[in-house]
């Protein structure tokens, strides 16, 4: 029975890392991604969507 138990434990720990992992690569890429679409918007110029009216 202890090696039963001892296999939960170590799933469940196992699980809860990659849980970890998961969470901090899901804050990473977002944050990543928001610099990302930052960069391009302050890139792409004032005036290249058409149609578009900016603000003067």
């Amino acid at each position: 029975m202890i090696r039963g138990e001892v296999g939960w434990v170590v799933l469940m720990g196992t699980l809860l890392v990659w849980a970890l992992i998961a969470f901090v690569a899901y804050f990473v890429i977002r944050l990543a991604v928001r610099h990302a679409l930052q960069d391009v918007a302050r890139d792409s110029g004032p005036s290249r969507e058409p149609g578009r009216v900016d603000a003067a």
